[in-house]
């Protein structure tokens, strides 16, 4: 049985009254490469109901950060149309890494950005490389209520049902979800061009902060605040 996970649509309205959990951003490098980070308006995800993640909240932390490397697990999936990704293969791009599945809301409304992002970064072939990851249904999975998964079959049919060309990796086994200690819905990781995890988000993100964050990453020297506000 897979995790549980739990959605709050209140904070997707702009004037929800922020929580600390809800719009915290959960840095490792980021900190350094970012230099002013405002979230105006709150972050939405599905959150499970195990143990959260090791992270640091700069609110609190007085702006001390782990000083670890930390190498972005490596694997190897195909996407909804049989191609084969290696992460370490992007080596040398800047990695926007998603995390989402077609039962979660926020994932659904946030999705059709991050396949904006994927075209509009030259389909992989730049400088950015745009992944997603979904764990499909598979024999013997029992579900939470509202938590039923798609097939493999399914999920590809959504996808090109809907146009959406950005790879979406098959995580048959869950093994990704796994290494990356997947416990929000939709997660983006950031991954620099080595290989490093530069920071994640358990939530959904606007267009503008995944712009304004890949452009602070391929810009570092950058002074301009990165901030997201209400239209």
């Amino acid at each position: 049985m897979r995790h549980v996970i739990t959605t709050n649509e209140k904070t997707a309205k702009p004037d929800a009254k922020h929580s600390s959990r809800g719009r915290r951003f959960h840095y490792g490098k980021l900190l350094s490469v970012f230099v002013v980070v405002i979230l105006a308006l709150s972050l939405v995800g599905c959150r499970t109901n195990k143990d959260p993640k090791t992270t640091v909240d700069p609110a609190s932390s007085g702006g001390e950060m782990p000083k670890d490397v930390i190498i972005a697990p490596d694997f190897t999936l195909q996407d909804q149309n049989g191609v084969q990704h290696t992460l370490s293969g992007y080596r040398g791009k800047i990695v926007f890494l998603t995390f989402w599945a077609t039962w979660c809301t926020p994932c659904l409304e946030e999705f059709p950005d991050i396949n904006q992002l994927y075209l509009d970064h030259e389909e992989n072939t730049a400088d950015v490389a745009v992944l997603s990851v979904v764990y499909p249904l598979k024999e013997g999975d029992t579900y939470p209520i509202g938590q039923q998964e798609k097939t493999t079959e399914d999920i590809r049919a959504f996808l090109w049902e809907n146009d959406y060309r950005v790879p979406t990796l098959m995580d048959l086994k869950g093994k990704i979800f796994d290494d990356y200690k997947i416990d929000s819905l939709p997660t983006t990781y950031l991954i620099d061009q080595s290989g490093e995890v530069i920071g994640f988000v358990p939530a959904a993100l606007s267009r503008q902060l995944m712009d304004a964050f890949i452009e602070r990453m391929l810009n570092p020297e950058s002074t301009e605040e990165i901030t997201e506000t209400s239209p």
